[in-house]
């Protein structure tokens, strides 16, 4: 029960249940149960089965199993399986495989393999290489090298789609001499308010210059204002009209 002064020459065939006062010269051939308070002057040559609480000198050939609680000063040698718990604070000198949950402080060196899920806050200053799958809402400021594979829509495509989204008759619009048609040509070639697809007042006045159209109102005893850039609630003769 009383540990020896001096160590023998050879080890014992059952570890003591105290710890000798002078260790022995060579290693043993088991690991023990328990760690040590303090590192040893020469690593093992496998790991313990219990982390030590106080980490190496060295850092290891091979990486853990499970990630450290405390960071190391200096970058492992290869990545480790599982991502970090906090981020590092300078960029990798290679992409990693997956994206980031959070978005780093600072771009990255290399651009990504695979497109992000969302897009970035600011545009990017140069065009990208490839050209995108589905156009952008707001122009480029420098076109992109190639076509994208679904072309954007003019003016006249998107109020011809608005348009027979009301109900206008298709085979009515594709007549160029239906009073449909006119009003459409109308308000897309030669209306000096030149409104967008979108504006509220687009279909009003589509439906007063088809009336006009269709009631002949060149023959109007007074079609003042109408057809011009003026307002349509400002056409002669209109009462009920929403501005």
């Amino acid at each position: 029960r009383i540990p020896t002064a001096i160590p023998s020459t050879l080890p014992s065939f059952k570890p003591s249940s105290v710890p000798s006062v002078i260790p022995s010269s060579s290693p043993s051939s088991s690991p023990s149960n328990v760690p040590s308070d303090l590192p040893s002057a020469n690593p093992t040559s496998k790991p313990s089965s219990i982390p030590s609480t106080i980490p190496s000198v060295s850092p290891s050939s091979s990486p853990s199993s499970i990630p450290s609680m405390i960071p190391t000063t200096e970058p492992s040698s290869s990545p480790s399986s599982v991502p970090s718990m906090i981020p590092s604070t300078d960029p990798s000198s290679t992409p990693s495989g997956y994206p980031s949950i959070l978005p780093t402080l600072k771009p990255s060196m290399k651009p990504t393999n695979a497109p992000s899920k969302s897009p970035t806050a600011r545009p990017s200053e140069d065009p990208s290489l490839s050209p995108t799958m589905t156009p952008s809402m707001s122009m480029s400021f420098t076109p992109s090298l190639e076509p994208s594979f679904v072309p954007t829509k003019s003016r006249g495509t998107l109020i011809r789609e608005r348009i027979l989204s009301e109900g206008v008759n298709l085979e009515n619009l594709n007549d160029p001499m239906s009073p449909q048609s006119k009003a459409y040509s109308f308000i897309v070639d030669y209306d000096g308010m030149e409104l967008d697809h979108d504006a509220p007042s687009l279909v009003q006045r589509y439906s007063l210059a088809t009336i006009y159209y269709s009631t002949n109102g060149d023959s109007w005893i007074d079609s003042s204002d109408w057809l011009t850039h003026v307002h349509e609630c400002n056409w002669f003769g209109i009462n009920l009209c929403s501005e």
